[in-house]
């Protein structure tokens, strides 16, 4: 798979990505890495879920800054939409994380990895 090519200014899909981190106190690199654990998968799931909701990018698009598979990112979004369901107070974090990245990403929608 081709990553297409990266401009060589701040990214919205980055700041995203520093946004959710911070929220959970993960590096941005473990929400592109390997780690697996309950905690990072949980912000990586939040962070893809919100690159996709914020820029409103494909599955595929997704995956790539993400260094993951396409389904994979559907995963994320539905783990995402589920835990919502059913919790309410995860709900109103991931609200509030995505007034925050809004705010980031505003008209930017076709920048990123």
């Amino acid at each position: 798979m081709c990553a297409p090519a990266i401009p060589a200014f701040a990214l919205p899909a980055d700041d995203v990505k520093r946004i959710v981190a911070r929220a959970f106190g993960v590096t941005v690199a473990d929400l592109s890495g390997p780690k697996r654990t309950t905690h990072v998968s949980w912000a990586r799931h939040v962070a893809v879920y919100l690159v996709r909701e914020t820029l409103v990018w494909s599955f595929p698009r997704t995956a790539i800054c993400f260094h993951r598979h396409h389904a994979t990112v559907i995963h994320s979004c539905n783990a995402v939409l589920a835990r919502r369901a059913r919790e309410p107070q995860f709900g109103a974090l991931v609200e509030r994380l995505k007034r925050e990245c809004g705010h980031v990403s505003g008209s930017a929608a076709g920048l990123g990895c």
